[in-house]
């Protein structure tokens, strides 16, 4: 009806919706491939737009090679939410980059934004506390799916922006 009566952003808001909630409760596995999870977090990016009247964009640079390796689903886009949410809350635009690369066997994913950043001082005993319940579950998600095979860094500067590097060795058997 929306895409009839010439709504294109409206058409767009639903659709994102729909590819969201496929993710969230139509997942056959516990793993995707990275370039479906790419999709779901620019999926985020169009309703969060939508919703809050903004303009942030969202690059990827990714090998061809890396898109079909297997990360858990809904890893990257409580992340990117995390960006759209804090970094950019108040903000009428921004951009969230994501990079992801295979190294030594290992994937490795940054997302990166240009945001109001961390305040300095921020602490906590666990992720969860430290960074909140999102990047918190994200981090023990990964945890316990990897064991050592799983580390993230967080960086961030007040007024500078933050950058997350998720690294681990795809337990699914994509390693070559």
């Amino acid at each position: 009806l929306a895409i009839k009566r010439g709504e294109d952003d409206i058409a767009e808001a639903v659709s994102a919706s729909v590819e969201l909630l496929r993710a969230a409760i139509g997942k056959k596995s516990e793993f995707i491939t990275i370039a479906d999870e790419l999709g779901f977090a620019g999926e985020y990016v169009k309703l969060n737009n939508f919703r809050n009247n903004q303009s942030i964009q969202l690059t990827v640079e990714a090998d061809k090679s890396i898109m079909e390796r297997t990360i858990p689903t809904l890893s990257l886009q409580p992340i990117v939410e995390n960006c759209c949410v804090h970094a950019y809350a108040g903000s009428v635009d921004g951009v969230i980059s994501i990079k992801a690369l295979v190294d030594d066997g290992f994937v490795t994913i940054t997302i990166e934004d240009r945001g109001c950043g961390m305040k300095k001082g921020v602490s906590g005993d666990s992720p969860g506390e430290l960074y909140g319940i999102g990047l918190g579950n994200v981090f023990e998600r990964m945890r316990l799916i990897y064991g050592d095979n799983f580390s993230y860094n967080v960086k961030s500067s007040e007024g500078m922006g933050t950058e997350i590097t998720l690294r681990y060795k795809d337990v699914q058997g994509n390693n070559s």
